[in-house]
């Protein structure tokens, strides 16, 4: 977290958990998660994780290439440009391969296919999702934004692009799917039920209403938007008690509501097996529970 500050990043809290859970390492020094699973709702700064995390690749684990695939092409230029604005207002990270001769960092637009490039010969891609994404590529980091819409073809092609490195890493990250516009939401759907069922080295983490909680509650938006603030930067408290009000009034966009503000998933069905359990993020130790409260959960899987 001294490296994101470093940075000028300013996270919150659970956005410090992730990154550092998704930058655990195991006894052989890889990544203790190869898959990295996560749904929050919209507005809370996923992005800023993202930069972070991207950050922590190029400048601190010597990673390669690192692709960000996003479902629209506006949210690809958009990571691009936040990343680069971290880059650029932090002189050691622009400025810290000069004294080797190497240069600086250079932003790249080029009709879709974005990227920053490294003196060190690192990059990052920014690319929508498509059969092509990827082609020809082996990357050390795969982030799959906003993939709440994934069609099969289209991820089982991207998921190749990691199979030949030992240490790569794979992250899924998104608001939730809503099977009533999502036509392929069962990709992210099936992921999320596989670490909700134990699938080794996964890291999980939700932010959604448990069972029986009230949705016009305050404490309930609060344990559905790690963010969430009255001022400042944020998922901001005066949005949603407007769409909760209106969401009262509406079946329509009480589901909306649900789905887009709290996290609530419509997910294409798995076929259970078995109780679901959950277990607070951690590398070892401790029996699994069965899960009571989804928001604020995580489970990382041993191998």
């Amino acid at each position: 977290m001294e490296f994101a500050r470093w940075c000028g990043l300013t996270l919150y809290p659970w956005q410090e958990d992730l990154l550092r859970d998704m930058c655990r390492t195991d006894e052989k020094g890889r990544w203790a998660a190869r898959e990295v699973v996560t749904v929050v709702a919209r507005q809370n700064g996923k992005g800023e994780v993202l930069v972070a995390r991207e950050l922590a690749g190029i400048y601190l684990f010597e990673e390669k290439t690192i692709l960000h695939t996003a479902h629209f092409m506006d949210t690809a230029i958009d990571a691009q440009k936040r990343l680069w604005e971290v880059i650029e207002s932090n002189p050691d990270l622009l400025y810290g391969w000069e004294d080797e001769g190497l240069g600086i960092p250079r932003m790249g637009k080029t009709n879709g296919k974005e990227n920053i490039t490294f003196p060190n010969d690192a990059t990052v891609l920014f690319r929508t999702r498509t059969a092509k994404t990827g082609r020809g590529l082996s990357v050390d980091t795969l982030i799959l934004d906003e993939c709440f819409d994934l069609p099969n073809e289209i991820f089982a092609a991207l998921g190749k692009l990691i199979r030949a490195r030992e240490s790569a890493q794979i992250i899924f990250i998104s608001s939730p799917v809503n099977r009533s516009e999502h036509a392929h939401g069962a990709v992210f759907s099936a992921k999320r039920w596989a670490a909700i069922d134990g699938a080794k080295r996964t890291l999980f983490k939700e932010w959604s209403p448990a069972e029986g909680d009230d949705p016009f509650l305050q404490e309930t938006w609060a344990r559905c938007n790690p963010s969430l603030v009255d001022e400042g930067p944020g998922a901001q408290l005066v949005d949603i008690e407007s769409d909760a009000e209106s969401a009262k009034n509406s079946e329509v966009l009480r589901k909306v509501f649900m789905v887009e503000t709290l996290a609530a998933g419509d997910w294409y069905r798995a076929i259970m097996t078995g109780p679901i359990l959950c277990r607070c993020c951690r590398l070892t130790g401790g029996p699994p529970v069965r899960l009571s409260v989804m928001s604020r959960s995580a489970r990382l899987s041993s191998p």
